[in-house]
């Protein structure tokens, strides 16, 4: 979202604000990979830690436990990139895209256990790793360093999670719609992947307002 805070990116980000300004709503976003984290980082945040790009943007903290209606949210920031080998660091790719254990704090020190984890990485999911193969073509450094990381995240995110009761975690980060329940060292959770933005159903609606959190898939258009 944001690499080098160049005229054409402020223009793109004051679109968006307007464009949000006419529907009513207000954006937050989970960063993920692919963002400028030493200009982010460097940037003014508010008490709870939000970085406001305009009156309708937020870019919310690397980590956090919050309520929302009746149920607790998680959000865990950041993810490896598969193809470091084709971009320019400190350009196209940075080093602060995986989140720091004091980074991660917000989510795995809150001292509760959240109903729904939002998240760019996804869970190492059995099906999700028989579908990403053995390569795709990364190079073998790339990829082992993308595979460490989401065994990082994976182990960070189950050690806050509750046994008695179903999570659902929501990702992007692969380029592609995925929906899986498992159970990960004890853990029964639901694993629910976003294509990318520019696909038939990159969306989806979460409903909070029952004792189950429900997520529908919503397609554009």
């Amino acid at each position: 979202m944001i690499w080098r805070g160049t005229r054409s990116e402020i223009r793109a980000l004051e679109a968006l604000n307007k464009q949000l300004a006419l529907l009513g709503e207000r954006l937050h976003v989970v960063l993920g990979d692919h963002d400028n984290y030493d200009v982010i980082d460097a940037l003014l945040r508010n008490g709870p830690g939000v970085l406001w790009m305009g009156p309708h943007l937020a870019l919310l903290p690397r980590s956090s436990l919050v309520r929302a209606d009746q149920h607790s949210v998680g959000r865990l920031a950041g993810a490896a990139s598969f193809d470091r080998c084709v971009r320019m660091p400190g350009l196209t790719w940075w080093e602060a895209e995986l989140p720091t254990d004091e980074q991660a704090a917000g989510l795995l020190d809150a001292g509760a256990s959240p109903d729904v984890v939002l998240a760019h990485e996804a869970l190492m999911v059995p099906g999700l790793i028989q579908r990403l193969g053995d390569s795709h073509g990364w190079r073998p450094d790339d990829l082992a360093y993308a595979r460490e990381a989401q065994q990082v995240h994976t182990a960070q995110v189950l050690s806050v999670l509750d046994p008695a009761k179903e999570t659902l975690c929501v990702a992007g980060h692969y380029h592609f719609r995925h929906s899986e329940q498992a159970v990960l060292d004890g853990m029964p959770v639901r694993q629910e992947i976003f294509d990318r933005d520019d696909a038939a159903d990159p969306l989806a609606v979460l409903d909070l307002d029952d004792d189950v959190p429900r997520f529908e898939a919503a397609a554009m258009g």
